[in-house]
């Protein structure tokens, strides 16, 4: 009876019967593949575990949509009632 076939095998003959500057490549993208991904998840943790402290950077203007879909500016996050920001029309009037 045949074994099931098995992606894993195939591979791996293939890898063996390439030339040997195919399989170096092959050595160097895999090895790459795999700091690159080691990296990215380093990156992730350590941005994870800064989030929470303070990096002494101050807000200075947070804009945030009311329910009618208009933006607000909240100036340093201290006043009570936001200021609308003006739409494009207005801006034009301004400039000119």
């Amino acid at each position: 009876m045949d074994q099931p076939y098995s992606v894993w095998a195939d591979g791996l003959s293939k890898f063996h019967a390439a030339p040997v500057w195919i399989q170096a490549l092959w050595i160097i993208a895999g090895t790459a593949c795999t700091l690159s991904a080691l990296h990215t998840v380093r990156t992730i943790i350590v941005a994870a575990l800064r989030r929470g402290r303070d990096p002494g950077i101050e807000l200075v203007y947070g804009i945030c949509r009311d329910h009618t879909g208009r933006l607000m500016i909240y100036p340093e996050l201290k006043q009570e009632k936001p200021s609308p920001v003006p739409s494009l029309p207005e801006w034009r009037d301004r400039l000119s």
